[in-house]
């Protein structure tokens, strides 16, 4: 999921754009990649960037291989473009209690999945959703959610249960819980 001076980049990079001090430990990043490796930039991924680009607006469009701050009422994140997958990047001082930052990312993230055609994600027909936290000097990348595409009617309310636990959890050291979403299953089945 790139090297570790990218790693710490992607928190330089969103700390500057949301106009807060670089310190890991007050940032968590959301990764969204395919189960089997693949490119996921512009070129690679255009049906699917150009849904994200109206989505965000007016914050965006996000440039190839750049990122975009996010605003919303509640608080703002950063999108990064990534050829290893889109990362999201939230400031941790504002999600503690902000359910509408927390549906905002999640959105996005949706918008992410139902956009990506058969053309985009190449032959891979399942998608990760990582949780990068850093503390005590050291990153922990777990995988909270893999996704079967084409979406399930109940990946949304899923996706919300996930990314409120990664964002409330924080810089927390431990193991997410590790999950699979399939078109046919149901949340009990995959978290009991």
């Amino acid at each position: 999921m790139g090297s570790d001076a990218s790693r710490w980049a992607s928190i330089d990079r969103a700390a500057a754009l949301l106009q807060r001090p670089a310190r890991e430990s007050d940032f968590v990043v959301l990764k969204l990649l395919p189960a089997r490796a693949g490119c996921c930039c512009f070129h690679c991924w255009p049906t699917t960037w150009s849904a994200i680009n109206e989505f965000i607006a007016p914050n965006g469009p996000i440039p190839d291989e750049g990122d975009a701050l996010i605003h919303t009422a509640e608080g703002d994140y950063v999108l990064e473009c990534h050829e290893s997958g889109p990362e999201i990047v939230v400031y941790l001082g504002v999600t503690t209690a902000s359910l509408v930052l927390i549906k905002s990312v999640v959105d996005l993230v949706t918008v992410f999945l139902k956009n990506l055609t058969a053309g985009d994600r190449g032959s891979s027909s399942r998608m990760k959703l990582s949780h990068r936290r850093f503390y005590g000097g050291q990153i922990a990348d777990d995988i909270l959610v893999e996704i079967d595409l084409p979406l399930a009617e109940d990946t949304a309310e899923i996706l919300n249960t996930k990314i409120k636990e990664a964002l409330q959890r924080g810089t927390e050291p431990g193991n997410a819980a590790d999950g699979v979403l399939s078109p046919a299953s149901r949340p009990s089945a995959h978290y009991g």
